[in-house]
């Protein structure tokens, strides 16, 4: 009877492995399960074309909780998908694990290329390695110079994953980055760094460029800050001096009101001054108007008296 704890084999690498080989040339490849208790036996299987079948006992050994074969293509028919079956005492497993192995060719694109750190005349890069293409490769990075795309500077490496550093540029020219896998079928396709163009004085790490974005954003809320303050004080100025304006034109409209008003008043007491006096005309004769004042004040007088006179000479005329 099973414990509720025992499991069947799965695969420890769920996923599909390729390899590359060259004909008549052997690749390991080891197939390792978990499982509860332990694998009894393993057994493997090839794919070619849709045609599968078992691979002699012969050809693989087994211990613990791996499997080994050594599996040697000797024609193109014998490139294809194998397979490995591990069974327990729970059962066989129910997903295989599965190897390609296809003709050794030109290795996949180098992938997840990033610039790690770029100074005014260096440059770091960072990729993770692809297929290899069956055959041991290395890592090439070459620097062309814009516009005129001439090959400036080219740096080899070999560890895993891929670190490039070149150091040397010029602050005044730009560059441009092409990025290969090599191994002995020829090089990979390039890959283009996403910032590929870039200014040999275009200093930055990760961190400095928090810290200007950061500067930035400070200068442009400070710059706010100043655009509210000066905003503010001059609408109150331009208040303060429309209020003081209102407050003062009252008194200078009364003043102008009370001057005209003495002066009126000055005009009138002339006119009278000037209407009661004695003219020589007057003395001479009252039928006699001269044209020697014009003042509308002494015309009204004259008319009244003027008045005055008919009234007396017609009751005079009455009473004889």
């Amino acid at each position: 009877m099973c414990d509720h704890h025992d499991i069947s084999p799965s695969c420890k690498v769920r996923r599909e492995q390729l390899y590359g080989a060259l004909k008549q040339e052997t690749v390991l490849l080891e197939c390792e399960v978990e499982s509860n208790p332990k694998p009894a036996q393993f057994h493997w299987t090839f794919n070619n074309s849709g045609d599968s079948s078992l691979v002699s006992q012969s050809r693989y050994t087994h211990s613990g909780f791996t499997s080994v074969i050594k599996y040697t293509p000797m024609s193109d028919l014998d490139y294809g998908t194998l397979a490995c079956w591990a069974t327990n005492s729970v059962g066989q497993q129910k997903r295989p694990c599965i190897y390609q192995v296809v003709a050794a060719g030109r290795p996949l694109p180098l992938i997840n290329c990033s610039i790690t750190n770029q100074t005014e005349d260096s440059l770091q890069v960072l990729c993770m390695e692809n297929f290899n293409g069956g055959l041991p490769q290395h890592f090439l990075m070459e620097v062309l110079e814009m516009p005129s795309i001439e090959s400036k500077f080219n740096v080899s490496v070999n560890g895993r994953p891929p670190l490039f550093y070149l150091h040397g540029l010029e602050s005044s020219l730009s560059y441009k980055v092409k990025l290969f896998a090599v191994n002995a079928k020829g090089l990979s396709d390039p890959v283009f760094l996403e910032t590929s163009s870039f200014k040999g004085a275009a200093k930055y790490t990760g961190a400095r460029s928090f810290q200007v974005v950061s500067l930035m954003t400070g200068l442009i809320f400070v710059l706010f800050l100043l655009t509210v303050v000066l905003c503010v004080f001059g609408t109150s100025i331009i208040f303060c001096r429309c209020r003081h304006r209102q407050f003062h034109q009252p008194e200078e409209t009364d003043a102008k009101h009370h001057k005209v008003d003495e002066i009126k008043d000055q005009s009138y007491m002339s006119a009278v001054f000037v209407a009661n006096q004695p003219s020589v005309n007057d003395a001479k004769g009252p039928d006699i108007i001269t044209n020697t004042c014009a003042s509308p004040w002494r015309n009204r007088f004259r008319s009244n008296d003027r008045k005055d006179s008919v009234d007396d000479n017609s009751a005079s005329a009455s009473r004889f």
